[in-house]
């Protein structure tokens, strides 16, 4: 007999019944709920029957990224060739009409990353690279996203994950070429994967190729009790599973030995703990399912 076939199924309420056994009193199980916030709240007793059943949702292997703070040209070079020794796939710079791309790009083989360039003219920003490109990368494949107010969706953390749903369907509804969403992870693990599945589904459903920057911001390393690469991990774990294009971690400013911790961190998820070896790996997992069509249902309501 396999291993299955000796456990027998249960229903929700008898899960409850257990529940209440195990508890002995100090909670009635039938009250305990998941609050992820405001209008969003479940019995965490779930089982397929509260489950809308979706195939697996089709997202990609995230690119283990990093971004790149530096006061010039020269030091963004120099700084984006450690990270690519430490197996950096994708990294952020910040450029201006004024930034000498022949400096910033020697020696970095645009053709074997994805590059995102953050400006306040992606137009003209757009034709600089094309130049630069067409002069040195003939016949030759590259992935430069460039990014501005005008194709760019900030989601940040201090925001609820309703209103990012809200931003998110509007941004995807324009349907403009080349969209980027710069999601900042938020702390509940299991509705961070959730939503990044629900956008997934989302883009999917609309027909829309936005591409998933999922990263950290500031303040998730602003405590003093929790050592900042213990959050790194779990916000990196929660891109990987939900399928973010691209995670970014702790940035490369002046501490290039914490970017570098965050780059070993992805090299775990990815080679070691193999987070991304199958495509939607938290398909099945009645919670996250659960979260992920409420977003989705609100989203789209």
């Amino acid at each position: 007999m396999s291993t299955h076939q000796m456990f027998k199924k249960i229903n929700q309420e008898e899960w409850i019944a257990n529940a209440n056994v195990d508890l002995k009193g100090k909670a009635q199980a039938e009250n305990i709920k998941y609050d992820i916030e405001e209008g969003l709240s479940f019995s965490p007793f779930i089982t397929h029957h509260e489950v809308k059943q979706n195939q697996s949702i089709s997202g990609p292997k995230t690119l283990a990224g990093v971004t790149i703070k530096a006061k010039n040209e020269k030091s963004a070079n120099q700084k984006a060739k450690e990270m690519l020794r430490n197996a950096a796939q994708v990294m952020i710079f910040d450029v201006s009409e004024e930034t000498n791309f022949d400096q910033l790009f020697d020696g970095i083989f645009l053709d074997m990353i994805t590059i995102i360039l953050l400006t306040e003219n992606a137009l003209r920003i757009r034709t600089m690279v094309d130049q630069y490109i067409s002069a040195n990368y003939q016949n030759k494949k590259t992935d430069i996203r460039i990014a501005d107010h005008t194709n760019a969706l900030q989601l940040s953390a201090n925001l609820s994950f309703a209103e990012r749903m809200a931003k998110t369907n509007a941004f995807v509804d324009n349907k403009k070429e080349g969209q980027i969403i710069f999601a900042e992870l938020k702390r509940d693990f299991l509705s961070q994967i959730s939503e990044l599945r629900a956008i997934r589904m989302l883009s999917l459903f609309k027909n829309s190729n936005i591409f998933i920057a999922a990263i950290t911001n500031d303040d998730a390393y602003n405590n003093t009790e929790i050592h900042p690469m213990i959050i790194t991990n779990y916000l990196l774990m929660s891109a990987y599973l939900g399928m973010s294009d691209a995670a970014f971690g702790i940035p490369y400013g002046e501490d290039g030995e914490s970017a570098r911790l965050s780059l070993n961190i992805h090299n775990v998820l990815k080679e070691e703990s193999g987070f991304d070896f199958v495509t939607d790996p938290t398909a099945g997992a009645y919670v996250i399912e659960k979260i992920t069509q409420e977003l989705f249902n609100g989203a789209t309501a």
